[in-house]
């Protein structure tokens, strides 16, 4: 996934932002912030990360 957040998130806020919980800030490389998933850059907004999610046969609709 690839996303334009707005310039500098802290840790908390990026991952509510990428639906991500209890993200961690593995290493910070200058402007860029490096955690398990992928990478953002605080100054620019861009993010890039992985998510994982379920072939459309199984994903299922839960609104009734």
């Amino acid at each position: 996934m690839e996303k334009k957040l707005t310039p500098g998130l802290n840790a908390e806020d990026l991952g509510k932002a990428i639906r991500i919980g209890s993200l961690k800030i593995e290493a910070e490389n200058g402007d860029v912030l490096s955690f398990k998933q992928g990478t953002y850059n605080k100054v620019t907004g861009d993010v890039k990360y992985t998510v994982k999610t379920w072939p459309k046969i199984i994903q299922t609709n839960t609104t009734s």
